[in-house]
């Protein structure tokens, strides 16, 4: 057992045990909806004719969760490390396939949400509360020929409901361990010609102390709204908005002690989208303007600098046209332009200082053709140009396949693109630390896979090898005390996962990645990418009113940080969740975090929750 504490592998043993007493159960009728797949080529696509690895995690799955966070709901994605500093409302990254966190994007219904105002351009998900989702689709791989800077360990796309039918009024209430409660309201509906939907949340927790073996409790707050909505003017003319804000107030501790901190943040967002089809719906003309901005303030009493404020703001314009040669091919033409700004202060309690203030512009122009052959392979081949008023002007490709032997449900995927990354505000032009000298960061990734379809489709196994290669990437240099140009890394391994429809009431998934990461310009493993993790999970409806569920999530050792030796040993966690409707209105439902109550640690020196429950009773009317 040299590498994994023997608690953890027997967690693991008795959680597989759950799960599989639970797939032996018999089951029942259940309608399974087909999916489709946005993010990969920006169209509406059918899983199977995609090339690259994608994973779609339903609204309904999220909810079944019941999951407070976005975070939590990555949980299990293959290729995918989540790490968090010390429970909700705290530092919360997610590196894909060996990346940096803010070498990913994340979008919010379309609206690029990474901080610019952050070190490394990092999406936060701190602060980012379930709203009436729809579905996440997490795209691993480089995509910067379709999204441009930072994709390059792939896309995180979040998207909401989109409000349809008669006016539907949903709420939520929640309560448990650590002094937590939750609660939600959403309203939605439409007409032929028009869709709407408005929702809410608040989440408080009394907490734990962020740091582990210290006593003080670290309190959170976050409350979120989102809304979306969309209009047919005309036949052929399309308007559509969308938005949200999403607000934090959290407690944190120092890195080595119990501390009175404190951060507020507020993320904004919105969009507009006018569409506009001719030609007979053969030619779709999209015009959107984007917004964002994230406000952090950090309060730290009694140090040097009591309060320091980042503000990043991101404004974007862009035009998209998808021509539909054929019913197989599309050919997608775009051109946008992204304005980046960071302004960063600091307060000593005499007087502000201003660190950094500064914006950078991107203008970008994209190609993108979709071609479909004898109903059994697609290929997809995309190119950008970006030009950025600071570094001039870089190109990245991408190309995709996939291949369809519906005779055996076999379906071979294979994918191949170079992605970039520009030095961020911080990187540049923050005092002491900046390096206007810096150049952009640069990867070349690529992937095969194959889908196979067993007992009559009732099973699907996939498995996918990856290799990405990143240069010139930008470290701290301590002997310089600023931003270098200094490193190499690569990262390949294995992702592999199961659906089994046991029966129509039954479902079990699971998943396993193996990643190998490695700095090449210091021999050492990249931190938080472990190894090995995988997940196994299920769903029973036992009774047309009752259904229970649980998932067990194994996450091997791995390299805390670059800065010290500290190994975060493996740990196992498992998850169960219960619900019954009382009518079809309303169910009551409960779940189980870390059932065995395993002591863990996603972060040297972080804590983590023990056993938890949590019930509530949710409506829809």
């Amino acid at each position: 057992m040299g590498l994994f504490r023997m608690s953890s592998v027997l967690r693991f043993r008795s959680a597989t045990a759950l799960v599989a007493l639970l797939s032996a159960m018999p089951a029942s009728a259940q309608e399974v909806l087909p999916e489709v797949v946005v993010s990969a080529s920006r169209l509406e696509t059918a899983p199977e004719r995609v090339g690259s690895a994608v994973t779609v995690i339903s609204g309904a799955d999220v909810e079944r969760m019941g999951r407070p966070d976005v975070f939590g709901a990555l949980q299990g994605v293959p290729g995918v490390a989540l790490t968090r500093n010390g429970g909700i409302g705290t530092t919360a990254y997610a590196r894909v396939r060996g990346a940096e966190p803010g070498q990913t994007q994340v979008l919010i219904d379309g609206v690029l949400v990474n901080d610019p105002a952050s070190i490394d351009n990092a999406f936060n998900f701190d602060a980012l509360a379930v709203t009436a989702l729809d579905r996440i689709e997490v795209l691993r791989g480089p995509q910067s020929a379709l999204y441009g800077n930072d994709a390059m360990g792939g896309v995180i796309s979040i998207v909401t409901k989109r409000g349809k039918g008669a006016p539907t009024v949903t709420g939520l209430a929640e309560a448990g361990s650590y002094a937590t409660h939750r609660q939600a309201v959403g309203v939605s509906g439409g007409t032929d010609r028009v869709g709407y939907a408005l929702s809410g949340t608040n989440l408080y927790t009394g907490g734990y102390s962020r740091l582990a073996n210290t006593a003080e409790k670290d309190k959170a707050r976050g409350r979120g709204v989102t809304g979306k909505a969309d209009v047919d003017v005309t036949e052929n003319w399309t308007v559509g908005v969308a938005g949200g804000l999403f607000d934090l107030r959290s407690d944190y501790d120092a890195s080595s002690r119990d501390a009175p901190y404190r951060l507020e943040k507020t993320l904004r967002y919105g969009k507009l989208d006018n569409s506009v089809t001719l030609f007979g719906g053969r030619m779709e003309n999209v015009v959107s303007l984007s917004a964002t901005s994230t406000d952090r303030s950090f309060d730290e009493p009694r140090t040097a600098t009591p309060h320091t404020n980042y503000e990043g703001t991101r404004v974007s314009g862009e035009y998209r046209a998808n021509i539909h040669v054929d019913a197989d091919d599309v050919l997608t033409v775009g051109a946008a332009r992204v304005r980046e700004s960071a302004r960063i202060t600091t307060d000593n309690g005499r007087r502000t200082t201003l660190g950094t203030d500064a914006s950078l512009t991107t203008d970008s122009v994209y190609g993108q053709y979709v071609l479909g052959l004898w109903d059994r392979l697609t290929v997809t081949l995309g190119g950008r140009h970006d030009h950025n008023d600071r570094f001039g002007g870089k190109s990245t490709v991408r190309a995709t396949a996939s291949y369809r032997l519906k005779e055996s449900g076999t379906t071979l995927r294979a994918s191949i693109g170079t992605a970039g990354k520009a030095p961020t505000l911080f990187n540049l032009y923050a005092p002491i630390y900046g390096n206007p000298s810096l150049r952009p960061e640069s990867s070349t990734g690529a992937d095969v896979g194959v889908e196979q379809a067993f007992l009559d489709r009732r099973l699907t196994v996939s498995v996918t090898a990856f290799h990405n290669r990143f240069s010139d990437l930008i470290t701290f240099e301590s002997a310089t005390n600023t931003y270098a140009n200094v490193d190499r890394a690569r990262a390949q391994g294995l992702e592999a996962g199961a659906t089994w429809q046991a029966g129509q009431d039954l479902k079990v998934t699971a998943t396993y990645t193996f990643t190998d990461s490695r700095n090449e310009t210091t021999g050492r493993a990249l931190p938080r990418r472990p190894k090995h993790q995988g997940s196994l999970g299920a769903v029973w409806q036992a009774t047309e009113a009752a259904q229970v569920g649980g998932q067990v999530r194994f996450v091997g050792p791995q390299a805390d940080s670059t800065f010290n030796n500290a190994i975060n040993a493996a740990y196992t966690v498992v998850d169960a969740q219960a619900g019954y409707a009382l009518t079809e209105a309303v169910t009551l439902y409960g779940r189980v975090e870390n059932l065995f109550n395993a002591d863990y640690q996603e972060v040297a020196r972080y804590a983590t929750p023990g056993r938890s429950g949590y019930v509530g009773v949710k409506a829809k009317f």
